[in-house]
């Protein structure tokens, strides 16, 4: 091995070692997930109460609590490798519901 081949090497371990890390918050997608799955539902759920004439008015509040306990059931099944409770809880799943579209991310 040359000089120039040392310094390269050297180099190279350098840079790899002094990376910086990525700064911002951690995105938790599992998070996400289960809001768009809450959210999907909540939805759903409402067009299915409008095309059989039932008034959901008042009630939407109770619907999208429930709808954000399906999404952490789904997530639980879908996961059935999880032990435990999944790492979301209603109040984080209820709040990026509520986010408008363009800071649900």
């Amino acid at each position: 091995m040359t000089q120039f081949d040392r310094n390269q090497l050297a180099d190279m371990v350098l840079v790899s070692f002094t990376r910086q890390a990525k700064t911002g918050r951690r995105k938790r997608f599992e998070i996400r997930g289960c809001a768009a799955v809450a959210r999907q539902f909540y939805l759903e759920w409402k067009d299915a109460n409008r095309r059989n004439g039932i008034n959901d008015w008042g009630h939407g509040d109770e619907m999208k609590d429930e709808a954000c306990r399906v999404a952490i059931e789904h997530y639980r099944v879908s996961l059935p490798g999880l032990k435990g409770d999944p790492p979301v809880t209603l109040e984080e799943i209820r709040a990026l519901m509520e986010r408008p579209a363009g800071r649900r991310e």
